[in-house]
């Protein structure tokens, strides 16, 4: 996704890859109101533990979901179902994909 965004838009493109990013991470995080150290510990482990922290980070944004759906309606809402849709299709589309051909690879 980032070649693409750079591609098309060029250093525009780069950063706004890495602001997407941190609204990805940072989303459930906030809405869940973890302490700064959990969160930094959760970053650690969806970045650099490949298969278990996709597991992590599909968990908690489940959780945040669930809880974001309790709340009324307003602006942060609406910017957090927006992220939510940018990790569906940035991150959760291909891990199940990676799963299914593992599955079939047996």
């Amino acid at each position: 996704m980032r070649k693409k965004l750079t591609d098309a838009l060029g250093t525009v493109g780069f950063i706004l890859f890495y602001l997407l990013g941190i609204a990805v991470f940072g989303m459930p995080m906030w809405e869940l109101g973890f302490p700064i150290w959990v969160s930094i510990l959760l970053f650690i482990a969806i970045t650099n533990i490949p298969f278990i922290g996709d597991i992590i980070g599909l968990g908690i944004w489940i959780w945040s979901f669930i809880n974001e759906i309790q709340k009324p309606f307003d602006i942060f809402v609406i910017i957090y179902y927006v992220v939510l849709v940018v990790y569906v299709i940035t991150m959760l589309i291909p891990f199940v994909q990676g799963i299914i051909s593992a599955l079939r690879d047996r």
